[in-house]
């Protein structure tokens, strides 16, 4: 064997066992972060919440709250300190209405696990949306987040998914969905109008289209503002200005709608993109 086979095969091994290193390396998985959460119900432990399975409140699928407690607490503990900007969290037990989820809560942060701070644009005194995205007015780097939970719309709270995003104005991919009104006396939810979510997934192409029905009577005026955008967007078709046009004229006669007046702000941290919960 000549030397300058010899330099070559050292060559080759050096690259391969470099390469090799490189390709270990690099899959090596990161260490998962650590959940817990102050109490759980039955099967559905506080991992359900960070599957993947936005939707799902099936066991293994999303976190419950034990029954006979008065507060509760939700806590992941990332591996290494991560950048927090946003926050999307999917609450509740019930497919479209807001049933076991939590109504008073707040979002907080640490860096060691002992010593928190409220995430201040997190803080809820009375929720009523599933879907609900929290943006914060600048990136925090934090290792442990909780949320805390005081009170609750049923009997505990239900987190079916939470995500975090690092940057304050990110985009979250979030399919279309659906605001579905009773505007019946009743306030029990489901309602009248439910049979319209069933009518809407019946088209093609909106199958797995999600929902919430909420009663007239908490109807905000960010949904009326939202129906009023979506008359004066270009490109929406006639038949949907029709029925949008409708409701309305019917929000005026509730008194929770006046076109001549000022649009409510968005909340502090609120929606970005268009999509937004």
């Amino acid at each position: 064997m000549t030397k300058r086979t010899s330099a070559w095969i050292a060559v080759r091994f050096i690259l391969f066992a470099a390469c090799g290193a490189r390709a270990w390396a690099e899959a090596v998985t990161p260490p998962a972060p650590v959940v817990s959460a102050s109490s759980v119900l039955g099967g559905f432990t506080a991992e359900g919440a960070i599957n993947g399975e936005r939707f799902s409140a099936e066991p293994g699928s999303a976190w419950k709250g034990g029954r006979d407690a008065t507060n509760w607490w939700w806590q992941i503990q990332f591996d290494q300190p991560h950048a927090i900007g946003a926050l999307l969290q999917v609450s509740g037990d019930h497919p479209f209405v807001f049933r076991n989820a939590p109504r008073r809560y707040a979002w907080r942060g640490s860096a060691d696990g002992r010593t928190w701070f409220e995430l201040k644009e997190t803080r809820t005194e009375n929720e009523r949306r599933i879907f609900r995205i929290h943006r914060l007015r600048r990136p925090i780097d934090v290792q442990y987040l909780r949320l805390e939970v005081s009170a609750v719309a049923g009997d505990f709270p239900t987190l079916r998914e939470v995500e975090f995003y690092s940057k304050p104005k990110a985009a979250v991919d979030f399919a279309d969905w659906m605001v579905v009104v009773d505007t019946t006396e009743k306030e029990k939810l489901p309602g009248e109008g439910q049979g319209f979510i069933s009518l809407a997934r019946g088209c093609p192409g909106w199958e797995r289209i999600q929902a919430q029905q909420i009663w007239v009577g908490n109807l905000e005026d960010r949904y009326i503002y939202a129906a009023q955008f979506h008359i004066e967007m270009a490109g929406t078709p006639e038949n949907s200005r029709r029925i949008m046009a409708n409701f309305l004229a019917l929000a005026k006669t509730w008194g929770g709608y006046n076109d001549k007046g000022k649009q409510v702000k968005a909340p502090v941290g609120g929606p970005v993109a268009p999509r937004d919960p």
